[in-house]
């Protein structure tokens, strides 16, 4: 399945409807672009960018929907808002896309760039960046770049790799709640520094 034009197969034009289409276990190739919406994955899936000809990692980014994010799920904390939600399932594997929230309009609870809630998976090869809520740092507990949680399951876990996390507003990369665990190897994460 591919979500865009420079490949054949089965085309879609937005991540979601890839996703929605696609059989437990299939793999989604995202051609390079900017895809501006939401997206949840519930389901065994492989989503992974293709490389534009120079190469880079910024060939297949996910940006906040033009409106703006909006609450997608709920953890203990309340109401959150993801760009990648994936929930209640396991082996989903998300490799060579950007995830950037610049624009996200979103100043409610929680804002997170990729969630696994209630799921297990891998993220590698990916760059998550301005998880920051309506684009205005503050010490408020919001703001996540990558994060495993327990919700209503025993159990989550998360493999993170060779990925990056920069300008957000609370974590890099977080396991959180009983139960959730991560393993978190060649990745580079940079904070803003102290904010009052």
């Amino acid at each position: 399945v591919i979500v865009g034009t420079c490949k054949t197969g089965v085309q879609f034009a937005t991540i979601q409807l890839a996703v929605n289409a696609s059989p437990s276990g299939g793999t989604i190739d995202v051609c390079p672009g900017t895809y501006s919406e939401q997206v949840l994955i519930t389901k065994r899936l492989t989503l992974t960018g293709i490389p534009n000809a120079g190469g880079t990692q910024d060939a297949a980014v996910i940006s906040p929907p033009a409106g703006g994010m909006v609450v997608n799920t709920t953890d203990q904390r309340g109401a959150v808002a993801a760009q990648v939600l994936v929930q209640n399932t396991s082996g989903v594997v998300i490799s060579n896309l950007t995830v950037d929230g610049k624009g996200n309009q979103y100043n409610t609870t929680d804002l997170r760039g990729i969630c696994y809630q209630d799921a297990s998976g891998t993220v590698k090869n990916v760059a998550v960046r301005n998880e920051i809520p309506n684009d205005i740092p503050t010490g408020d507990q919001s703001g996540q770049g990558i994060l495993v949680e327990t919700t209503n399951s025993p159990s989550a876990s998360l493999t993170v790799q060779n990925s990056s996390v920069h300008n957000y507003n609370k974590n890099g990369i977080v396991a959180r709640y009983t139960g959730a665990t991560l393993i978190a190897t060649g990745n580079y994460v940079q904070g803003s520094g102290p904010i009052d």
